[in-house]
């Protein structure tokens, strides 16, 4: 029961956490988007309004282009990383079916069915006996 509490605690915990965290990206959304607002009208007094929207507009491109190649690079190096995994986990693979395949083969070479043999007998010996026992009993 305590590791439920602990775990409900800890759920409600982050959630309250996500809760502020998605209200102060929202008001720094918002904050963001006043302090824009402004600078362009600030722009358009200084040089025009022709001149202001293809300065933002030239800043805004510029922003989308490093984003995006920032994002292809972070996606290229999280594509090497799973590629670099999969390898690990191949080469791990062979190495334990290999292990398995030299296993079986050492064992066919030198297992002798006799004590298999021997022990099923045996097995079936005594629940044939413990079986005329308790008719007997009975």
């Amino acid at each position: 029961m305590v590791l439920f509490s602990r775990l409900r605690q800890w759920f409600e915990a982050t959630k309250e956490s996500y809760e502020v965290g998605a209200a102060k990206a929202a008001f720094l959304l918002l904050a963001g988007a006043f302090a824009l607002a402004a600078a362009v009208v600030w722009f358009v007094q200084l040089f025009g309004p022709i001149t202001a929207c293809l300065f933002f507009s030239g800043a805004f491109l510029l922003i989308g282009l490093s984003v995006g190649s920032v994002s292809r690079a972070k996606e290229k190096e999280a594509s090497e990383s799973l590629e670099s995994a999969k390898r690990g986990v191949t080469q791990n693979v062979r190495a334990v079916t290999n292990a398995v395949q030299s296993a079986t083969s050492e064992a066919r070479e030198h297992v002798s069915p006799l004590p298999v043999l021997i022990s099923t007998a045996l097995l079936l010996l005594l629940l044939y006996l413990s079986g005329s026992r308790q008719s007997s009993v009975t």
